[in-house]
């Protein structure tokens, strides 16, 4: 089970909820911009997930099991060089990170949230990029990363519910991309992940080159 080191936030959260949202769609019009046509593994297994016709069914999973497999292929080379990038300069660090991911074309909401994270910090917004991670019957079922702005000072990291009302998640994966009041947000991932009143949730901080 997972138990994470409690961080809390020293700095003063950004200015409102209003602008917080503002800056959160600015910076992900922008990925969007730059990052077209991003495949992601993650997606794709998301969208075979819900299809419900189970008469199209059979029909429909070879060509998706083909391209998932085509999908972690590409992402498995991203990770390679990514992995193989020097960390001595954090700034060159963001810059090739990106410049990889461009070019590959592949990245789950692990790659997506440091990119957005790092663009809002550029901006001197204060970000934390979280990895959510969900639990049932004592086994993770599944993990989702994201960042988000606006957590007030003092509040505790890992439980959102001291993250305050200026909170807003900037998150680049679901739905394409969207940015909202952290309350709302999590009510989207309870959907998108069908939790069960008795799951486990926690949120575990992550650093920007983790």
């Amino acid at each position: 089970m997972i138990k994470p080191v409690t961080q809390i936030v020293a700095n003063k959260a950004s200015t409102s909820l209003s602008e917080n949202l503002r800056i959160g769609r600015e910076v992900l019009s922008e990925f969007k911009t730059d990052y077209p046509k991003l495949k992601s593994c993650r997606l794709l297994l998301a969208k075979m997930l819900s299809i419900r016709d189970w008469d199209k069914f059979d029909d429909l999973m070879p060509p998706f099991v083909e391209q998932l497999a085509s999908y972690n292929n590409g992402l498995k080379v991203v990770r390679a060089r990514l992995e193989e990038l020097p960390k001595n300069n954090f700034s060159e660090y963001c810059d090739s990170y990106e410049k990889i991911v461009r070019e590959e074309g592949y990245a789950n909401c692990r790659e997506m949230a440091f990119i957005v994270g790092n663009r809002l910090t550029k901006r001197a917004i204060d970000t934390q990029n979280i990895s959510m991670r969900l639990w049932r019957n004592k086994e993770e079922y599944a993990d989702h990363a994201f960042s988000v702005i606006g957590i007030k000072k003092g509040a505790i990291v890992e439980d959102y519910q001291t993250w305050g009302d200026e909170a807003v998640v900037v998150d680049a994966w679901y739905c394409r991309g969207f940015a909202k009041a952290a309350i709302e947000a999590l009510k989207k991932y309870a959907k998108l992940f069908e939790m069960k009143q008795e799951d486990n949730l926690y949120f575990i901080p992550r650093n920007y080159n983790e």
